[in-house]
């Protein structure tokens, strides 16, 4: 293959997160939560892609994604069950649908995902949805209609119907900028959205039409919408710190709530429209009565800002928090006049990557995670190799640094929590050096070898149609040779293609 051939169309790549081969914590933000009543089950998502599902007993006081469940007294042994890997950035909002039936999900990655959850511990992935262009921020629910919504930073909001295989029956338009919030009535009457605009869109989806439009009030972003089941009352909350309670006959807001100091990303309100629980940026956790919104009551401050929240009203009342320190915490309802702060287990917790430096061998990878412990990583084995606990990162950098020059042929991302190798079909094959430099057995100056390539084959080792592991032709043997000492990946790491790689139809050569 000629590296340097000049290269039309998208830019290509792919890449591979190293990780455990069970991941049962969440090691990064916590911004989607559903909780299953009829099983007890509560699912949760965040910004390290995976959506993840704990047995919840509905007597005990608190819970955490950290390590589990506690209550006063005695350690639940209920906890993690499960996840639901389809999604590959961060997962942003989740509805539970068909009577319980379906979880379907929304996320950075365009996509909304559609899951067959009704059968215990057998959770099935059904359908692919991909509708939208851009992140898909949020989704609704209307129960009554059976139908679900999607929005998009594309400014498009799609309607699916769930009784008709989830096809998407509907695409409203209106919005000029990014919707960050939505919200429907249960009929499906009423779609509410906004986002960076400021302003508050109404849709009748029965005549595809914009409705109202409401102003005069957020002066930032809008992170958070609900609605009344009649379409009579909305609440909104924004960036601005307010929060504020809207006549939609009148449109007009008819009182604003004051109790934050920064601001308010999320809200959940009670079933009779009269109690609304509000937090986000200044992490408290706040409840005011929609009767009078100048007496609110805080009724705990979290450690993190709270991205999601969700309100349970069946069986044991309860609130669940998420954070962007991947805590999850459960505060029962009858503790609320208490003022007490919800409990969680302190145990073990799964810790997210904060820092990076590529070694200039350009194999390995040291990071230091939120736990404040500097690792090593082994990029062509796609493992961590060594752990150097809490020590600054350069100094552990200078004791590995090595006399080679070898070019950058990967991009490392770690907005996960995890590390993430990505390579470009630009630069992957950049990292020609000799046998001996690379360290391995042949100690050959002749011989090169490419670190590219090599992860290529690993990355495809048992792939079916695998042609760089059996190229003819002109480079043939330089290619076998340049690539021999690929190593075998866990067999659990996720890779991602973005497109399609050429390599695989043609030869790599130096």
């Amino acid at each position: 293959m000629n590296l340097n051939q000049s290269q039309t169309g998208p830019k290509r790549k792919l890449s591979f997160i190293v990780r455990d081969a069970e991941e049962p914590c969440h090691r990064s933000g916590v911004s989607a939560l559903q909780f299953d009543p009829i099983y007890g089950k509560l699912f949760t998502g965040g910004s390290d892609t995976i959506i993840r599902i704990w047995s919840v007993p509905q007597h005990k006081d608190a819970f955490s994604a950290r390590g589990g469940v506690r209550s006063p007294g005695k350690i639940s042994p209920v906890q993690y069950q499960g996840s639901l890997e389809e999604h590959t950035d961060w997962v942003t909002d989740m509805i539970i649908c068909a009577e319980g039936r379906v979880l379907m999900s929304s996320s950075n990655d365009t996509t909304v995902k559609v899951w067959n959850i009704e059968r215990d511990n057998r959770h099935t992935f059904t359908h692919c949805l991909k509708t939208h262009k851009d992140y898909v921020s949020c989704m609704a629910y209307a129960p009554l209609a059976q139908k679900a919504v999607s929005a998009s930073f594309d400014q498009n909001i799609f309607v699916y119907d769930i009784d008709a295989n989830f096809k998407t029956v509907q695409q409203i338009m209106g919005c000029k900028n990014s919707i960050y919030s939505l919200a429907c009535t249960p009929n499906l009457n009423l779609v509410l959205a906004s986002g960076t605009e400021k302003i508050i869109r109404l849709f009748d989806p029965r005549t595809n039409e914009k409705h109202i439009k409401l102003r005069s009030g957020h002066t930032d972003n809008v992170r958070a919408l609900l609605v009344n089941d009649d379409g009579t009352l909305a609440l909104s909350a924004g960036s601005d710190a307010t929060i504020r309670l809207w006549d939609i006959g009148q449109q007009r807001c008819i009182a604003t709530c004051l109790a934050h100091e920064e601001g308010v990303w999320t809200l959940q309100v009670d079933s009779a429209f009269s109690t609304v629980y509000s937090s986000g940026k200044d992490r408290m956790v706040v409840k005011t009565s929609l009767y009078d919104f100048t007496k609110s009551q805080l009724l705990f401050k979290e450690e993190a800002p709270v991205k999601k929240m969700l309100l349970c009203e069946k069986e044991s009342p309860c609130l669940w928090v998420g954070t962007w320190q991947s805590d999850i915490k459960r505060q029962q309802k009858k503790r609320f006049a208490h003022g007490s702060p919800p409990g969680y287990e302190e145990g073990v917790s799964a810790a997210s990557i904060k820092k990076h430096l590529v070694l200039n061998d350009k194999r390995h990878v040291l990071t230091k995670n939120s736990a404040g412990n500097v690792e090593l990583y082994d990029v062509l084995a796609a493992k961590k190799v060594k752990e150097y606990g809490d020590r600054p990162l350069e100094e552990v950098f200078n004791e590995n640094f090595k006399k080679v020059f070898v070019p950058s042929w990967f991009s490392v991302d770690f907005k996960s929590g995890m590390l993430q190798i990505t390579l470009d079909e630009l630069d992957v094959f950049a990292s020609w050096l000799s046998s001996k430099d690379a360290g391995f057995e042949d100690n050959d100056r002749e011989t090169k070898v490419n670190y590219g390539g090599m992860m290529l084959r690993s990355l495809f080792e048992k792939w079916p149609h695998n042609d760089m592991a059996n190229t003819d032709g002109d480079g043939g043997e330089e290619t076998q040779r340049a690539t021999a000492n690929f190593l075998s990946l866990p067999e659990h790491t996720p890779f991602i293609v973005w497109w399609v790689f050429f390599f695989m139809k043609k030869k790599l050569r130096s």
